[in-house]
């Protein structure tokens, strides 16, 4: 009897240890959340996930429009890539054959929204410039934007224009690309100095640029261009008519005729036709080639310039 009882105390005891042993904490049901560390995403299966990063673009030029050899676009990206990085302002270029294809609204509207869905420009205000160009009716437009939008005014877009249309006009694609995109980040870097809040500074650009808006009017300056002329034409008069003081005024109208030289015998005034001419003088403004005139551009975060070249 007593074997019989620690046989079966002995199996109770191993019974006892065989049991398993359950945590506390039960498994997360589907579409319970889990905390993560600052930056992850929650997904739905319970992993992290890494935020998105802001679309930014991949190039500085875009040659759509193939005005450019291999190795102009390679010394271009160059470029631009490294006066983006220099002065923390992008500078970006493309060429398209007709600008309608690639958005809506006229080629400046089009140029702004190549800005944003290219993802361009530096910093959190993405500051920066975009130069488009439109082969099909010759059209142009940049927009500048962040600490661009402040730079690029009424009077200095004049500045960039003026740096690449002589050369687009002749066809040099290259050169006025160049010209665009050093003329762009020195006027900017003008501004961040503070250049432009100096009254003289449309005289000094008048010096070292082909465009600058016109300066304030000089009082100085006017009398300094009226008063010359008038001497000038004083002392040449003096001169002329000291050479006829011998010369005496005559009463007679005779006097002055040489003989046999007036034999009036008849005279007659003939009506014939009459000849017109006239002068096309165009209203158009319509799109047309030909380098016309441009229009500056503001609001909406941008600010800049569109025209024909």
């Amino acid at each position: 009897m007593k074997k019989l009882l620690t046989v079966f105390l002995v199996l109770l005891l191993l019974a006892a240890f065989a049991v398993p042993v359950f945590a506390d904490e039960e498994p997360a049901e589907d579409g319970e959340m889990y905390a993560f560390s600052e930056g992850e995403l929650e997904s739905f299966d319970g992993e992290p996930t890494a935020a998105p990063e802001p679309v930014k673009a991949d190039h500085f030029v875009w040659d759509d429009a193939g005005l450019l050899s291999s190795d102009e676009l390679d010394e271009l990206e160059e470029l631009c890539g490294r006066l983006t990085d220099e002065h923390g302002f992008g500078v970006y270029i493309m060429t398209v054959y007709d600008f309608t294809d690639y958005g809506e609204g006229e080629v400046y509207d089009v140029c702004t929204q190549l800005y944003l869905k290219k993802g361009m420009g530096v910093g959190s205000d993405a500051d920066g410039i975009f130069l488009i160009l439109s082969m099909d009716e010759r059209d142009f437009a940049f927009c500048a934007h962040g600490y661009g939008e402040k730079a690029i005014t009424a009077y200095t877009r004049g500045i960039v224009e003026q740096a690449f249309l002589d050369n687009f006009r002749k066809n040099d694609w290259y050169g006025g690309f160049t010209d665009y995109a050093e003329t762009s980040v020195e006027v900017v870097e003008d501004f961040r100095a503070g250049k432009y809040d100096d009254k003289d500074y449309y005289e000094d650009y008048n010096e070292t640029h082909e465009y600058a808006p016109k300066g304030r009017f000089s009082l100085g300056k006017f009398l300094i261009n009226l008063i010359a002329p008038l001497g000038i034409a004083g002392v040449t008069c003096g001169i002329k008519s000291s050479k006829h003081k011998t010369v005496k005024q005559a009463v007679n109208a005779e006097n002055y005729i040489l003989p046999k030289s007036l034999n009036i015998y008849r005279s007659e005034d003939i009506y014939t036709h009459t000849t017109e001419s006239r002068r096309y003088i165009s209203s158009d403004s319509s799109r047309s080639g030909g380098g016309g005139g441009s229009s500056f551009h503001s609001g909406g975060g941008f600010s800049g310039s569109s025209g024909k070249f």
